[in-house]
Formats: C-alpha cells, sequence, structure tokens
C-alpha cells in the first residue's frame, strides 16, 4: 500500500535544511520499520519526504497546501495551520508516534479527519513535513 503520512518534526528542526528534516524524519520513522522484530509491528518498508518539485513532477497540486513553507525545499507545514482537510493516511508524532485512518479500499474512516486534528493540535509550534510511503 501506498500512502502519505505527515510527520511531526520534533521542535527546533531547521525545516529550511534539507538535511535536517531528513535526519529528523528518519528518526521518527525507525522505530516503525517493518523489518524490525522488536518494539511495535512495521508500518513502512521505503519512505521518502516529499520535495516540492517531486510533488509537483507527479502531479500533485501545491496550492491544496497553502499554508505549505514557500521558501523550504520539502512540503513543510505549521502544524498549527492543518486541519481536517490535510489529514493523511498517517501521522508521526516526536513521542515517538504512529497514528493511521482506519480506512480500508472499501470502507472509509469518517473519524479519522477530527482524530488527526486532536494529534495536530497536541503539538503547538511544530512544523510537519509531506511523506510518502510504502507498507
Amino acid at each position: 500500500m501506498k500512502f502519505y503520512a505527515l510527520l511531526i518534526l520534533p521542535l527546533g528542526t531547521d525545516v529550511y535544511d534539507g538535511s535536517a528534516v531528513e535526519a529528523a524524519a528518519a528518526r521518527l520513522m525507525q522505530p516503525f520499520e517493518m523489518w524490525r522484530d522488536d518494539g511495535p509491528p512495521g508500518e513502512w518498508d521505503y519512505y521518502w519526504c516529499c520535495t516540492r518539485e517531486w510533488l509537483v513532477e507527479h502531479g500533485e497540486d501545491l496550492a491544496e497546501w497553502p499554508a505549505a513553507l514557500a521558501d523550504a525545499g520539502h512540503l513543510v507545514v505549521p502544524v498549527d495551520a492543518l486541519c481536517e482537510g490535510d489529514a493523511t493516511f498517517a501521522v508521526v508524532t516526536p513521542e515517538p508516534g504512529w497514528f493511521n485512518s482506519r480506512a480500508t479500499y472499501t470502507d472509509d474512516d469518517a473519524a479519522w479527519g477530527g482524530r488527526a486534528v486532536e494529534i495536530f493540535r497536541g503539538f503547538p509550534g511544530h512544523y510537519a513535513v509531506l511523506a510518502y510511503c510504502h507498507g
């Protein structure tokens, strides 16, 4: 399954430095690797942080992310600006925590947007980067 996730970056991450964003994302995603035998069940076998360029090349409309930082190379958004319509399939938090929709190919998860907003509101002042994942 391929999906998007919002990775809520730890406070202090330099969101204009692509290497810093990638390093923070790697630390957030590491506990959820599919091939790990210890810890929670894995959620991904590969991912990458979405650059604005990659998204445009793949037909994504950046206008759907009006709060995204225009000067950042990756699609980075202030968490305070995220709303229900911004809820991706999964949200990864600095705890670490992995939260995802219960939607399937045949069933929707009507409660997910509201739940995602609850998660977002728990991280005032943070930024999130959009990641493309396969799990």
